[in-house]
């Protein structure tokens, strides 16, 4: 005698392999970049590699970046460059990090990264940047110290992150929120740091800083144009 299936079992069975299609489904396409992606990350990478070496007064020289460093981060693009004024000899020096991927960039940012290399943290304030273009860029501003009261170095940090949807943030929230997106987070994420005189003032801290991310402005732009 033949045993015909309780609706129950023909239920879990239907359930079954819905949740197998939705698997294979997420398997076969939500976790593949998207195709227009790869051309997106190219046109970043380009805008990244044609930024000048002079500024003004500012001479810039490139500044090596670990190996082991670029490999943990993925990066599409890691600039780092640092710009010698000719005059009064003060340096500036900008570090952007371009990540294909924004779940790479989480967790990279100042108030990691420093004191992983020694630096102790000597505080942290927002700091809106007056840029040609913008409203304003709202950054972070850190600050951290390195030795004793003999050899004590300092150094101070405006830093922000750009999205391809066009934000452009002091935190790392909206990376976050990026990365759960199956989308968004393969079109990446990029992180800015400026480094100033930290014996300057305030003002001139962030008056400086504005001038060195009105140089980026076509990264950004760039960065910005995700068309998401």
């Amino acid at each position: 005698m033949t045993k015909h299936a309780s609706p129950y079992t023909l239920v879990w069975v239907a359930l079954s392999v819905v949740l197998l299609g939705g698997m294979a489904v997420q398997q076969g396409i939500y976790r593949k970049p998207p195709a227009d992606a790869g051309a997106y990350h190219a046109r970043v990478g380009s805008a990244i590699d044609d930024l000048p070496y002079t500024f003004g007064e500012w001479i810039g020289t490139d500044s090596a970046v670990p190996a082991a460093a670029v490999r943990l981060l993925r990066a599409n693009r890691v600039f780092s460059r640092r710009f010698m004024h000719m005059s009064t000899g003060q340096s500036v020096q900008v570090l952007i990090v371009h990540c294909t991927d924004s779940r790479d960039l989480i967790g990279h940012y100042p108030p990691v990264c420093y004191p992983g290399n020694g630096w102790k943290s000597d505080g942290q304030t927002p700091a809106a940047l007056g840029v040609p273009g913008y409203e304003s860029i709202d950054s972070t501003r850190y600050e951290f110290k390195q030795g004793d009261q003999l050899t004590e170095r300092r150094i101070a940090i405006f830093n922000f992150m750009v999205l391809p949807d066009g934000q452009i943030v002091h935190d790392m929230d909206a990376v976050s929120t990026a990365s759960q997106d199956y989308r968004r987070k393969f079109f990446g994420a990029a992180q800015v740091q400026v480094l100033v005189p930290p014996d300057l003032s305030l003002d001139e801290q962030t008056q400086l800083a504005a001038q060195f991310v009105e140089l980026i402005d076509p990264v950004l732009r760039e960065i910005q144009s995700g068309d998401l």
